[in-house]
């Protein structure tokens, strides 16, 4: 998890966002059933299959269904591709927000 999210501070960096709160796992503990949750509301609220997100965004429909059952994480690259996807924050597509 602590690599995932230096790659993130790196990536945020190169797309020269920002994130809203100071990376603390204390603080914002990243729960992979709060992402799946997430992923699955988003994928949802478009009507879209998982098969119709992953040619959409380039990712591959058997990484979507894993994430979505909780079997494996996303890269940073996925995440953050999943946010620009969805227009959201970073910390939202991770469940790290409401």
């Amino acid at each position: 998890i602590k690599l995932i999210i230096i790659s993130l501070i790196r990536l945020v960096k190169s797309f020269n966002t920002c994130f809203e709160y100071n990376i603390c796992m204390e603080n914002y503990p990243y729960s992979a059933e709060k992402f799946s949750a997430r992923l699955k509301e988003l994928r949802a609220a478009r009507g879209m299959s998982q098969m119709a997100l992953a040619n959409a965004t380039g990712l591959s429909q058997s990484a979507i269904a894993k994430w979505e059952a909780c079997r494996t994480e996303p890269t940073a690259s996925a995440i953050v591709t999943l946010a620009h996807f969805f227009d959201e924050k970073i910390e939202y597509v991770l469940g790290l927000t409401d």
